[in-house]
C-alpha cells in the first residue's frame, strides 16, 4: 500500500511541476497575472465585468484575452509533456494521465 501511495504522490508532484512550468512560461505581465485565476475556472458575467474595469478593456476583449491565455497554457502544458515522452503520439495519453494524477 505504501508503494502505491508513493507512486500517487510522485505522479501528483510531477503533474503539479508540469503545470507550474507551463504557468511560468506564460510570463508575468500584469494582464496575465490578473487573468491567471481564470485559467481553470469559468468566467462569470460578473467576473468579466470586474476584469474589464481592472484591465481597462471591454468585456469582449477580456474574453478574447482569456481565451488566448488558456490556449497558450494548453500549448505550454503539451510542450512540457512532449519533453517527457518518446513520441508526439504519446502526448495525449500522458496529458490524460496528468489530469488523472491531479
Amino acid at each position: 500500500m505504501a508503494q502505491t501511495d508513493d507512486l500517487a504522490m510522485f505522479d501528483r508532484d510531477w503533474a503539479q511541476t508540469t503545470i507550474d512550468r507551463a504557468i511560468a512560461a506564460l510570463g508575468g505581465s500584469p494582464e496575465t497575472q490578473t487573468l491567471m485565476p481564470y485559467l481553470t475556472r469559468e468566467l462569470t458575467a460578473e467576473d468579466r465585468s470586474c476584469l474589464a474595469v481592472t484591465l481597462g478593456k471591454s468585456e469582449v476583449a477580456v474574453k478574447v484575452a482569456l481565451h488566448r491565455l488558456r490556449k497558450k497554457f494548453r500549448e505550454h502544458i503539451r510542450e512540457q509533456i512532449a519533453r517527457t515522452v518518446e513520441s508526439e503520439s504519446d502526448v495525449d495519453a500522458e496529458l490524460d494521465y496528468l489530469i488523472r494524477a491531479l
